[in-house]
């Protein structure tokens, strides 16, 4: 059980605290929380049904793992990962499409389409927040990183489906496995924690 867990912490965090002298400081912190996780989304399904993912077979819904099905010469993006959107980009993908002012155009409609998305069944909003992968990644290998990163609202997350670059059917279904938490959210709504032994301001 998960207070079980709690309390060895807390066994673990008492007994450091005893070899803790007046003058040092002990922190405790993590660099994110914890939600429930509800419902799981099938992102390239959402990317199929807004006319930016084809299939090879006409007229199919669903696709096999691993990206197998995907038509990339009618591709314009994809999702791998957990909550990672790749433009087909031109020069970056073995059969890339995308390039010029498509790449900006995409990425507003994409940002706009999940930002807007809501949840029928609980008439919530699926994504919290859109983040442009330029904004987030830096580096050498920043030309290789997600062109958008999903923020997802509490309770709702890329599903294994996704993670694994297939396309199901559906678009969001009931989690109904026992990893039933994630921290795979929108940052800001899974802040993490920060606890210390003295003032640190």
């Amino acid at each position: 059980m998960i207070s079980t867990w709690y309390e060895k912490m807390d066994e673990v965090l008492g007994r450091v605290m005893e070899h803790v002298g007046p003058n040092d400081t002990l922190l405790v912190l993590s660099d994110h929380g914890f939600d429930t996780y509800r419902r799981t989304v099938h992102v390239n399904s959402w990317l199929r049904d807004n006319g930016l993912l084809e299939l090879k077979d006409v007229g199919a819904l669903t696709g096999e793992p691993l990206l197998k099905s995907i038509d990339w010469a009618k591709t314009k993006a994809y999702s791998i990962g957990f909550g990672s959107i790749y433009l087909n980009k031109q020069g970056r993908e073995a059969q890339g499409i995308v390039f010029g002012k498509e790449e900006q155009d995409l990425l507003t409609k994409i940002v706009s389409g999940l930002e807007s998305w809501v949840d029928s069944k609980y008439d919530e909003r699926v994504v919290n927040k859109m983040y442009r992968g330029a904004d987030v990644y830096k580096g050498p290998h920043v030309k290789d990183a997600p062109d958008l990163v999903i923020g997802f609202n509490a309770g709702y997350g890329a599903s294994w489906q996704t993670a694994l670059g297939a396309v199901p059917s559906e678009l969001i279904e009931d989690n109904l496995r026992k990893w039933s938490g994630s921290h795979l959210f929108d940052p800001v709504l899974v802040d993490g924690v920060l606890f210390s032994n003295r003032p640190l301001f």
